[in-house]
């Protein structure tokens, strides 16, 4: 509650009127009494110099007012401080995401996890990581869990990590074109939740003091398994070509999200790891062994400059 201290500023003005020299000079004393009374009765109350149009409160002193207003606009947020230098020696890393993260189609099981790992350990001897990434999820269920397995973000966030990896949305768009006909309301929709998400799980790897990677997608609609129309019958050329553009506005979001948190990121966008049958395994949508030591150098060569 604010002070108000203007009543006490009001001069006091004497009615009093006699005849008498007495009286009047007795009528001013008694108006001398009641005003040392009146200051007396407030003299250990702290008062707060007031700042014309404002109004303070003894617990916010003039000068800190937080002046950021109460709905502010997510695109236009100034860009966070850079995260603090990685710690010398071992690391502890996790790892969120989807089948791309869990390692499907790597038939040694191995994946681009554990083969960054091993990378990161040629530099730092004895570092960690903890691989959170399931097929077929979305950016939504890794925040929030799904099938009765609990959130990936929660889980990497209790490992208290020194670096995260972060690389989803392959299967947001799957799901939003391998059902038919998509409108643009549609894609809006689509495109507003993955930019929520993914700005919601870089924001609360960074505020928990992790060094943040993230992975741009690649284009979907140039996978065999797109061109070819094997499993989506729906994917035609028409659908390829949306698709093509929403991952496009994805890795925007992506680069958006990155920046503002002083996140890094790695280009998956650019590669021909998804488009060539040398570093595909057999369901032309997932890579092979070969194609999983390209993504680990592709993870490395950004986190690499950091590791020095």
């Amino acid at each position: 509650m604010s002070i108000q201290n203007s009543a006490l500023a009001r001069p006091l003005r004497n009615t009093l009127k006699s005849r008498y020299a007495g009286a009047w000079t007795i009528g001013w004393c008694m108006l001398f009494a009641l005003a040392f009374g009146a200051c007396a009765e407030v003299a250990n109350v702290p008062l707060v110099p007031q700042v014309p149009g404002q109004t303070e409160t003894p617990n916010q002193p003039r000068g800190d007012q937080d002046a950021t207003p109460q709905n502010p606009d997510p695109n236009n947020q100034p860009d966070a401080d850079q995260p603090a230098q990685l710690p010398e020696g071992a690391l502890h890393l996790v790892a969120v995401g989807d089948s791309l993260t869990e390692g499907v189609g790597d038939d040694s099981g191995i994946g681009y996890t554990g083969r960054l790992l091993s990378r990161v350990q040629t530099t730092r001897p004895g570092s960690t990581l903890v691989n959170f990434g399931l097929s077929g999820w979305t950016s939504d269920q890794l925040i929030n869990g799904a099938y009765g397995t609990p959130s990936q973000l929660e889980g990497a966030l209790a490992e208290k990590p020194d670096i995260a990896c972060v690389w989803i949305g392959n299967n947001d768009m799957w799901q939003l074109y391998s059902s038919g006909p998509v409108t643009a309301d549609l894609e809006d929709a689509n495109l507003a939740e993955y930019t929520k998400n993914i700005d919601t799980i870089l924001r609360r790897l960074t505020e928990a003091g992790a060094k943040v990677y993230v992975g741009l997608n690649d284009d979907q609609s140039k996978r065999p398994v797109s061109v070819k129309q094997m499993y989506f019958p729906d994917m035609n050329a028409a659908a390829q070509a949306q698709m093509s553009a929403q991952v496009d506005r994805y890795n925007k979001a992506t680069t958006a999200a990155a920046k503002k948190y002083g996140a890094t990121v790695c280009d998956f966008f650019n590669t021909t790891i998804f488009t060539t049958p040398a570093t595909l395994s057999n369901d032309d949508v997932h890579p092979n062994a070969a194609g999983y030591d390209d993504i680990a150098a592709i993870w490395f060569a950004s986190i690499e400059p950091d590791l020095k």
